[in-house]
């Protein structure tokens, strides 16, 4: 169809350029996209794996290594849930398109190819009016962010301190200075090796523009951290929702996002408390209290902290007994009736550190709730 044969065009053309900067610096290509794979695999860097090709110049080294990630992107634009699909809209396509704008962009030193690919993909036809060919879909739906979008990215999250002025996010090396209200940031992209330096007037920081993944990291941080100071003034706050959530959905127009601010604060609490390592039985009922009340407090990261939480209680047996037979209650709690394995709190590690204890515990009840023979 023509998503594949927009495809192939830019296949074709990553593989060409390829091969023409190869042959021009003496490279056996095949061999080279063979071992390519280390990079993908993340057992080596890029910088080291051309290195080991005796590819020392800079130039010649982002050259590649550009080309190199464009190959990668493309090949990932094939990957099997792009073809199963109901519309052109969906986000299967609009995933394989991203990767597409991607490697149009990595390949603009060679040649602009986006034209004839998106005349190739207006014979895509869609099912809506808003998108009624893949071009619509491409044009309004693909994402490209280059070095200085995610530098300004970088810049918003450091001015929040919610990263350190220097460091590594995600796949790249960046530093960030201050001087007034100006930002400095210089980054490095540790897949295709480009380099930039960008200034920015913090007046003009707006979160809103940032892509969702880190615009829901920095909300939650800077939630964490509000919470954190005054954890006792927002469960008292959550407590009091919860009691008059009833009469509140009726009343107010607004309660889908009212409550979306609540639970999000409400995981925040008992984020809090379980890095503080609350008593459990604090835990528990305020873990209780927002269930009953219709919140939904689970998240991936709050479930690891539960875990974590849960491994610190059985590192201090056979001391902690009792309370630790109350924390396999909370696990039992938190798991019931999950159906996704994820947001389940994981005991493996609880099972090993407390088998290595056995002998000591008294409780035989907490070796059985663990299934470990004695």
């Amino acid at each position: 169809g023509p998503l594949r044969e927009a495809l192939e065009l830019l296949r074709a053309k990553t593989k060409t350029i390829l091969e023409s900067i190869t042959k021009e610096l003496k490279i056996d290509l095949k061999e080279l996209l063979l071992e390519y794979i280390d990079v993908i695999l993340h057992q080596k860097s890029v910088e080291t794996f051309l290195e080991e090709k005796s590819i020392t110049k800079e130039e010649n080294k982002i050259k590649l290594s550009k080309l190199l990630y464009a190959y990668k992107c493309v090949q990932f634009a094939f990957s099997s849930d792009a073809w199963f699909f109901d519309d052109v809209s969906g986000v299967e396509v609009k995933h394989a398109l991203d990767m597409a704008k991607y490697v149009i962009y990595l390949l603009k030193d060679y040649e602009d190819i986006e034209i004839a690919f998106v005349n190739i993909l207006q014979k895509a036809k869609g099912n809506t009016k808003e998108r009624p060919t893949a071009k619509e879909v491409y044009l309004k739906d693909a994402k490209l962010y280059t070095l200085e979008d995610i530098s300004y990215f970088l810049g918003i999250m450091y001015s929040i301190e919610y990263i350190k002025p220097e460091g590594q996010f995600l796949g790249f090396d960046y530093g960030i200075t201050k001087n007034n209200n100006y930002t400095y940031v210089y980054i490095k992209n540790l897949d295709t090796l480009e380099k930039g330096s960008f200034e920015f007037n913090e007046k003009d920081f707006d979160a809103s523009n940032m892509f969702l993944a880190f615009r829901k990291d920095t909300m939650e941080f800077l939630l964490f951290n509000m919470v954190k100071n005054n954890v006792e003034h927002y469960q008292n706050l959550i407590e009091q929702v919860l009691l008059k959530i009833s009469k509140v959905q009726k009343l107010s127009p607004f309660i889908e996002q009212q409550i979306a601010l609540v639970e999000q604060t409400a995981k925040n609490v008992f984020l809090y408390m379980l890095k503080q390592d609350e008593d459990i039985d604090k835990i528990v009922s305020f873990y209780s209290r927002c269930t009953i009340g219709g919140l939904n407090i689970k998240s991936l990261y709050i479930t690891k902290q539960a875990s974590k939480y849960v491994y610190r209680k059985a590192k201090n047996l056979p001391q902690n007994e009792k309370e630790f037979l109350k924390v396999l209650g909370f696990v039992k709690l938190y798991n019931k009736d999950e159906p996704n394995y994820e947001l389940m709190i994981g005991i493996w590690d609880v099972q090993n550190e407390v088998w290595t204890k056995k002998d000591l515990i008294q409780n035989k009840s907490i070796l059985d709730a663990l299934h470990i023979a004695y």
